[in-house]
């Protein structure tokens, strides 16, 4: 039998409607056309089946994507004829048929015109409905199609501007996300092999800006009708933030050169928000950054490489938190997601669960967002101590609502305080973050922090009363005391501090009232009662374990500032003594509680060597820099100058403030942190390390 010949005649000929629905009557040309095209199909199908493969494998090339030319019309319409002649055979496909299905799961649908993808995806969604076994096949291949492609979209118009190009990527996005709702329709079971493929897809951290921004957008937009991933989608993104996060404060540390310049950071353009049709995001951007070569400060090349890739993880990491802060608000973001109006966006496709999301509760879904950012946070981020950025997600979504808040504060003070059994570098985590998050928050009210303070006054209380103990039941003249026994003692001290230094007019006693405290300043302190728990401060500073001295060193020299200044207590003495006493040992003449010998008992305070570096404290909420999400942090975070005490009104304390710690364990130069109060307790990426403060981390707050 000769082999039948579909190539188009060169005569003009009118087209056949292929999207017609099937109750379209057709004229006798196009049902011919149509009785052909299907007709080949079912012969090759068959013979294949026989064992005569060679107009099989023919129809197999005719989707390869080398025999696609986008550039001829021609040749997109018969791909959709034969697409149209597939669909009626759909139920007929064979297993020995699947390189003709693996060829259409593999084609590359940036290739084709819109018509073309509408019929295929509802070739796909009756292929699986008939053969099931290709939907993990169809499922990888839908997911990995959500991510960037780099190359110039063949079926946009020759010369189309990026605009018009990323306009085709959008269609083929759009059309992949409908099918993926038919799929979901049809397997509702398949959420679990979705849940892995989203992973498994998901770009590589050190990709660039834009194909994490689209990947993710994508993954939010598959949220907003599947709430069975709604969960997971987030968990996801924000363990890939977390991730980049942390690899910039490690790119930080590639820069521990003694001969790098962290001013040459201050030369670094200004970052960029990232475009869908950026195709330059992964290239080298060294050539944005220029110095003048001549200039003795001029970094090497190698510095500015480093430079440059740091300063594209930061925008890259400001673009991801722009568009989950856009999500979680509930509005998406226009750059990268389609409109869901489909009388503007015809593109679009209409489906029944589309409105699916929408149809739920909206505080339930609050509720459930919150529950799944805390779990994050108590899973991945407390114990991540480089993390910098990404921990303003619970920051900002604990403003929503004062539950969220009250919940978010009662998980830190549990981990910090009541579970003993938690490891100690968690204990001292979670207290940073109770420091940091009372003190920075301005939706934190006073009554809660006060509720906050009595906890941990409370918890310094009993450490001091098992120091008493150990005093007493020790029969010897002299007693050690490890630093490391004692770690959670010193963070929630340092809270303590730092809370005082930004929310001291909170914690005034009731007999100001609340109409007054809007006006009192230092000169109005004196007299003035403080809320009970504080009255410990005074046992807390003069104790043995001398918090002071091992805790940071900028927060005690602020809180002796302010606690000076207002007439809590007074701290300088004890810090005078710290520069004299030999740095490792403390000596204490009396200790308050001994009475079983007539000597007194010589407390000796021992840090652990090396192990010191473990008690740097951090700082989680410093302020918030990056450009295109700092929006939603702005009005509700508290920065220091709104809060510091003028130097006017602490005039002739500075001849005593220092605490003499030796520089190499300064987390800052204390001569530079005096100058600027608001970088004494800020410090970017640094605040976060538990490493002594280098050159380049401080660099960072220029850069970002």
């Amino acid at each position: 039998m000769s082999t039948m010949n579909l190539e188009t005649p060169r005569r003009k000929r009118r087209r056949l409607d292929v999207t017609s629905s099937p109750s379209t009557p057709l004229s006798t040309d196009d049902q011919y056309k149509k009785d052909m095209y299907i007709s080949f199909v079912r012969n090759a199908l068959q013979r294949k089946l026989e064992g005569n493969g060679t107009e099989f494998y023919k129809l197999v090339g005719r989707f390869k994507g080398k025999r696609i030319d986008t550039n001829s019309g021609q040749t997109t319409y018969e791909a959709r004829l034969w697409i149209a002649a597939l669909t009626h055979v759909v139920s007929t496909l064979e297993r020995s048929h699947a390189p003709l299905v693996e060829a259409l799961i593999e084609m590359d649908l940036t290739k084709m015109d819109e018509i073309f993808i509408k019929s295929y995806v509802r070739f796909m969604a009756m292929l699986i409905s008939a053969k099931p076994e290709y939907l993990q096949s169809l499922l990888s291949r839908v997911v990995e199609g959500f991510n960037y492609d780099p190359e110039p979209e063949p079926s946009a118009p020759s010369g189309a501007s990026s605009q018009a190009r990323d306009g085709v990527l959008n269609v083929v996005h759009n059309h992949l996300h409908d099918l993926l709702r038919r799929l979901l329709l049809l397997v509702p079971t398949m959420i679990p092999a979705l849940k892995d493929l989203i992973i498994e897809h998901f770009p590589y951290k050190k990709e660039g800006a834009i194909y994490q921004t689209v990947y993710i957008s994508n993954l939010l937009k598959m949220a907003s009708y599947c709430p069975d991933l709604r969960d997971s989608i987030l968990a996801t993104i924000v363990d890939r933030t977390l991730q980049i996060d942390v690899e910039i404060q490690v790119e930080l540390d590639d820069l521990d050169d003694p001969m790098f310049d962290p001013g040459a950071l201050s030369q670094d353009p200004a970052l960029r928000p990232p475009s869908l049709g950026s195709d330059d995001d992964d290239t080298d951007s060294f050539s944005d950054v220029s110095w003048d070569e001549s200039s003795e400060d001029a970094p090497s090349r190698h510095q500015a490489e480093n430079i440059a890739r740091v300063r594209d993880m930061i925008a890259k990491l400001d673009a991801i938190l722009k568009l989950l802060f856009d999500h979680i608000l509930g509005s998406e973001s226009p750059s990268f997601l389609p409109s869901t109006d489909t009388e503007s966006n015809p593109s679009t496709p209409t489906d029944p669960t589309r409105s699916l999301f929408s149809t739920l509760d909206p505080q339930s879904i609050r509720i459930s967002r919150f529950d799944i950012l805390l779990s994050i946070f108590d899973r991945a981020i407390l114990s991540t101590f480089k993390s910098r950025y990404t921990q303003f997600l619970l920051f900002w979504y604990s403003s929503i609502h004062s539950d969220f808040c009250d919940r978010f504060l009662g998980l830190l003070v549990a981990r910090a305080l009541q579970e003993s059994d938690t490891p100690s570098v968690i204990r001292c985590a979670a207290a940073a973050y109770v420091a940091s998050f009372v003190s920075r928050a301005q939706f934190v009210e006073r009554e809660m922090t006060r509720g906050v303070m009595g906890s941990l006054c409370g918890f310094l209380q009993g450490q001091l009363d098992s120091v008493d103990q150990l005093i007493a039941n020790n029969d010897k003249d002299y007693l050690h005391i490890n630093t490391t026994h004692f770690e959670p003692f010193y963070a929630v001290a340092q809270a303590v501090f730092l809370i005082f230094c930004f929310r001291w007019r909170d914690l005034l006693g009731d007999d100001a009232g609340i109409d007054e405290l809007d006006d009192i300043g230092i000169s109005n302190t004196a007299g003035k009662r403080w809320i009970p728990h504080l009255d410990i401060m005074q046992r807390v500073i003069s104790s043995p374990l001398n918090p002071l001295k091992f805790c940071s060193p900028n927060v005690a020299q602020q809180f002796a500032r302010v606690s000076q200044s207002t007439g809590l207590v007074y701290c300088y003495n004890i810090m005078e003594n710290n520069k004299r006493a030999e740095w490792g040992a403390l000596s204490v003449a009396s200790v308050g509680a001994d009475t079983k010998n007539s000597t007194p008992t010589r407390v000796v305070i021992q840090p652990e060597g090396e192990g010191k570096a473990d008690l740097r404290f951090f700082f989680p909420f410093d302020p918030y820099k990056l450009p295109l999400s700092q929006s939603y942090i702005t009005g509700i975070y508290r920065e220091w100058n709104s809060v510091a005490i003028d130097d006017d009104e602490d005039e002739g304390e500075s001849d005593d403030e220092g605490d003499g710690r030796p520089s190499e364990m300064q987390v800052l130069d204390p001569a530079e942190v005096v100058q600027d109060p608001e970088e004494e307790l800020t410090h970017g990426f640094g605040g976060m390390s538990i490493s002594p403060m280098r050159p380049q981390l401080q660099a960072l707050n220029v850069l970002a």
